[in-house]
């Protein structure tokens, strides 16, 4: 299976299928007589399930996590339905008939329909929390009761009147429709109303195809065994073969359709299904205030009906409790979101109280101190780790200023300082921040960019720098600079920026007038350079 092609496999059951039901006649009608003729039947009857239990345990193979439970209860249930072939086509072998009575292969071939359901309710409530899933499966069963009441008042109720069977008979030949009903509503709620299926459009629909498939001969065998048609059984077989290859069909297309049109596909709101139970419910009080008879079928099922609205409107209480008391959590947790910011706002306002303007400015330049920035820093890379607001950095240093230094004094070396401080400022923005860092080092801190505004402006500022000349007693003094350049990074602390922008720094100045970018991420450093 693992080494076979999908669409080959597709194109040989899509033919393979009519010709081997149209096989299964010819043996039943044209060799009535032949002593082989049940054994080639049973073989024939057995191939469907055996095929598609096959294809269904190299599906659960390939699976994962949620996918690997639905296809695991699918296949469990293909396999009890091959078991309970197999026992049926013994006895046809041995008594060339199937009792009426309750035997081994009724009981094993309803595990199939109880598996399968199974695996359809998996699959609706994989998106659903537990009292919206528990809501779903209550309206599947008001609709399936509401159609049961009908069914039975009309067709089946006088049907039986005319059978000769046990409550325990009438039990499980009832069973085999009434859960493949079942299955086939939950196989419509997950094709139409759920958001986020884990199997595709086209194989729900043969899914369903393949349900409809086995309710339709259900219901002919059952008019069969009322009608005591038994020898005629033979000739249902097909049918049900037929459904059970659709099976192996709807395994090969699971997954045929992308995720997104499968997403995409599911855009009716999940509480648009609710409406079909409620408008049940209505259809059987209006049709029993026709026919009102008194205590019949259809007040039965309008009594269970009530009975499950009734637990429906329950379980949307208990939900609305519930989402009662996440809105409380919510808000609470809002209310101390709020405290801790109006905490922060109130501890940079009481830094700003603190320190006065002497103590935050350098005194030659008029710009931040090194303490100041310092304090910023942290300030802001604990606001960047708490809300993702990122900042990027840049550390200039004025190239070769102790040669200026000691060829024309500190005084001109001060006037340098300054020179190129104005420089600084020029380039920056309003909520940008500049500070002296020390000797001839700047820092520019941006708030709120990421890196490539702050390679932007440290290419402005080298570009000024070259270009701009001082004169100082009638000589004209040219400046460059070297800048390193670092942006925050998730988790990132104070050492960590500060270190990878000094290190910028000092590769630049090994070069003297360059730019050099420092991340975590070495294809962000090539980006820019």
């Amino acid at each position: 299976m693992a080494h076979i092609n999908k669409n080959s496999l597709k194109k040989f059951l899509l033919y393979y299928i009519p010709v081997h039901i149209l096989l299964y006649y010819i043996v039943i009608i044209f060799a009535p007589e032949h002593p082989g003729k049940y054994f080639i039947a049973g073989i024939l009857s057995i191939t469907g399930p055996l095929v598609s239990t096959v294809i269904l345990f190299f599906t659960v193979r390939k699976k994962r996590s949620a996918e690997k439970v639905l296809w695991g209860l699918l296949f469990l249930g293909t396999v009890f339905y091959f078991l309970g072939e197999l026992i049926w086509d013994i006895y046809f072998l041995k008594m060339e008939q199937i009792p009426l009575s309750p035997n081994l292969a009724n009981i094993i071939f309803s595990l199939k329909p109880l598996f399968y359901l199974a695996a359809f309710i998996f699959l609706v409530s994989h998106d659903l929390r537990k009292t919206r899933m528990a809501i779903t499966i209550v309206d599947i069963l008001i609709i399936v009761m509401v159609i049961s009441s009908f069914s039975w008042y009309l067709l089946v109720g006088p049907f039986f009147t005319h059978l000769n069977a046990t409550i325990p008979e009438i039990t499980i030949l009832l069973s085999y429709p009434l859960l493949e009903l079942l299955i086939l509503f939950g196989i419509f709620h997950a094709r139409f109303f759920v958001k986020q299926a884990i199997v595709s459009k086209k194989s729900l629909n043969i899914f369903a195809l393949s349900t409809v498939t086995m309710l339709i001969s259900t219901c002919i065998y059952l008019f069969f065994l009322i009608y005591n048609l038994e020898d005629l059984l033979i000739y249902l077989n097909p049918l049900y073969t037929m459904g059970m290859f659709y099976i192996s069909m709807a395994t090969l297309y699971a997954d045929n359709d992308q995720l997104p049109e499968r997403m995409n596909s599911r855009k009716k709101d999940l509480t648009q299904s609710h409406f079909l139970p409620l408008v049940s419910i209505v259809l059987l009080i209006i049709i029993y205030g026709i026919y009102n008879r008194g205590i019949d079928e259809l007040f039965i099922g309008l009594i269970f009906s009530f009975f499950l609205l009734f637990i429906r409107l329950f379980i949307l209480l208990k939900e609305n409790r519930q989402l009662n008391v996440l809105l409380k959590n919510a808000k609470q947790e809002l209310e101390e979101k709020n405290k801790k910011l109006e905490k922060t706002i109130k501890e940079l306002e009481k830094i700003n109280e603190i320190r006065s303007i002497e103590a935050r400015t350098d005194f030659l330049t008029g710009l931040y101190n090194r303490r100041y920035i310092d304090s910023l820093l942290h300030s802001l890379i604990k606001e960047a780790n708490n809300e993702h607001k990122p900042f990027s950095i840049l550390l200039i240093d004025i190239d070769h200023f102790k040669s200026v230094n000691d060829r024309y004094g500190h005084d001109v070396g001060d006037i340098v300082i300054q020179k190129a401080a104005q420089i600084f400022l020029s380039s920056v923005r309003t909520t940008d921040i500049l500070g002296r860092f020390g000797g001839e080092e700047f820092i520019i801190i941006l708030p709120n960019s990421y890196l490539q505004a702050g390679v932007q402006l440290a290419k402005r500022i080298h570009q000024k720098m070259e270009d701009y000349s001082i004169l100082i007693n009638e000589q004209c003094i040219n400046i460059t600079v070297s800048i390193g350049v670092t942006v925050w990074e998730i988790n990132d602390q104070f050492n960590d920026i500060y270190r990878r922008v000094d290190e910028a720094l000092y590769e630049a100045k090994k070069e003297r007038n360059t730019i050099i970018i420092k991340t975590k991420t070495p294809m962000i450093d090539n980006e820019f350079n």
